[in-house]
């Protein structure tokens, strides 16, 4: 699985690093395009991750890879892969984000909550003929009332989103 896995992502990495460049390079409508593409070649990538992440958990070495990034720019990545092809089946794509969310710094595993959006998205336009699709993001609890009795999850508490 690892062989083949690294089969897919050197030509996967190449392809991120042309596109990087090019988006660099590029100004204007194409570079949203360009910014799509990469976005996509990222997405094949982490999907390959997924699958060696599957292993992982089968053989019970698997951890969740927490990072700390913006609410906004996750919707964003997720708004752009699917714009063009909402726009084509002329279906209104909403991204909503509460204020109290608004350019929130969360800290949790980026990928899977991406991956999650991901399939939503791609099924809601999948089985979403006319109309429009909303996915709305808010804070549901704090995490200091989540992590009651944990000491060393209350020291880390300086991220105290959740959604």
């Amino acid at each position: 699985l690892a062989n083949v896995s690294h089969e897919f992502r050197t030509p996967l990495n190449a392809m991120s690093m042309s596109l990087m460049f090019l988006k660099d390079q590029v100004q204007g409508p194409p570079s949203k395009f360009l910014r799509i593409a990469s976005t996509s070649c990222d997405i094949l990538k982490h999907l390959v991750e997924d699958i060696l992440d599957h292993a992982k958990i089968e053989s019970g070495v698997f951890e969740i890879q927490e990072e700390v990034f913006k609410t906004n720019k996750l919707l964003d990545e997720v708004k752009d892969i699917f714009e063009l092809q909402a726009s084509q089946k002329k279906i209104k794509l909403i991204f909503l984000i509460s204020e109290e969310l608004e350019n929130t710094r969360i800290k949790t595993d980026k990928q899977r909550i991406k991956q999650v959006l991901l399939n939503l998205v791609s099924n809601a336009l999948k089985f979403t003929d006319r109309g429009s699709i909303s996915i709305s993001l808010k804070k549901v609890h704090k995490r200091r009332e989540i992590l009651e009795g944990r000491e060393e999850d209350k020291e880390e508490c300086k991220y105290d989103t959740y959604f």
